[in-house]
């Protein structure tokens, strides 16, 4: 079971056990999203994932002034595409927490 997820933005993603991993040019470099402590298998415990993701975006694409116009948008340009490609490990890590309950509740019936 992975552990953390590790952002950054600009490049492809890499699986690297138990991490995933990209390069930055922008912000503060690779992030790490620990989720060990949450219940995957609950709305909250998703939207708390979503919103270390979400820090995570923000931190590794960096801050850009309210002036400049151009590095703003570069910096929300960074912020979607490194929530975009870690959207399918964030769904991977999900559906792996809720694996084991799906399990069980077949073997019930």
């Amino acid at each position: 079971m992975k552990t953390f997820i590790t952002l950054a933005a600009l490049a492809a993603a890499t699986l690297v056990a138990p991490a995933f991993a990209q390069d930055t040019e922008l912000g503060a470099g690779p992030q790490v999203v620990t989720y060990t402590d949450l219940d995957l298998t609950t709305a909250h415990g998703v939207r708390t994932l979503d919103r270390r993701i979400e820090l995570a975006a923000r931190q590794a694409c960096g801050w850009a002034s309210d002036i400049d116009i151009a590095g703003q948008n570069d910096m929300r340009r960074c912020r979607k595409q490194t929530v975009a490609e870690i959207a399918a490990r964030r769904s991977q890590a999900i559906d792996n927490a809720r694996q084991p309950q799906l399990a069980l509740n077949d073997a019930r019936r």
